[in-house]
């Protein structure tokens, strides 16, 4: 049986985009994986996809979500993108088609269903979550701390684990029909889903990066 997986994605990195398919497609025999970008205005092929993975990338338009449109610490807007995803994403809830919003896509999944961000976590006080420099190939690593009585917990069966991250900006106020599910020690937002999980059925948002653990063993 093949499953089909939809990537969201803005055509500027191939190379970051190959990377979620090796990741998503080594995770099985018979995933195949559909490049949904706005340029190629092909959101309506979320429909017959079995699942919808929102990709990392730029910075959310603060104007989705009443923030400072001036901020110079925001940067990479695309509002093509976001207004794109947007629409797949409340397409997916609607049809209860599952969902996975990784870094960026954990962020705009907020926005869209109300939510806030933090512009610029070290700009509020917060330490980086994001590498050092501009060595390449360079990653940042943290713990995390799943609370108990979580989808996220349950099925991973951990209460601590260790991510790789890289984002600047954190989920500020929660989105209707979404609860924390994962927090990084210093109190940032690291994973949201469904309250309860049958509110958004399917919708799993994480601040981190999965396509990046060097080891595909590792629960998170």
């Amino acid at each position: 049986m093949t499953m089909t997986i939809g990537l969201t994605d803005d055509r500027v990195n191939d190379e970051k985009y190959a990377l979620y398919v090796r990741w998503i497609t080594g995770l099985g025999e018979g995933i195949r994986t559909v490049r949904l970008t706005p340029r190629d205005g092909n959101g309506a092929m979320a429909a017959g996809c079995d699942g919808v993975i929102l990709t990392g990338g730029g910075d959310v338009d603060p104007a989705l979500y009443g923030g400072n449109t001036g901020d110079q610490t925001v940067y990479g807007v695309s509002s093509a993108r976001d207004h794109f995803e947007i629409d797949i994403l409340l397409a997916c809830v609607a049809s209860e088609t599952p969902v996975l919003g990784i870094c960026r896509g954990m962020q705009l999944a907020n926005v869209a269903l109300g939510g806030t961000l933090i512009p610029d976590l070290e700009a509020a006080g917060c330490r980086a979550h994001r590498p050092r420099g501009s060595v390449k190939g360079a990653v940042c690593t943290h713990d995390i701390l799943l609370p108990p009585g979580t989808v996220f917990r349950r099925h991973l069966g951990v209460e601590r684990g260790r991510v790789v991250s890289s984002h600047h900006q954190a989920v500020g106020e929660i989105g209707r029909g979404l609860r924390v599910a994962a927090t990084s020690d210093d109190g940032v937002t690291e994973a949201l889903e469904g309250d309860p999980p049958a509110a958004s059925a399917g919708l799993l948002l994480v601040q981190w990066h999965p396509e990046r653990a060097e080891s595909p063993d590792e629960p998170l």
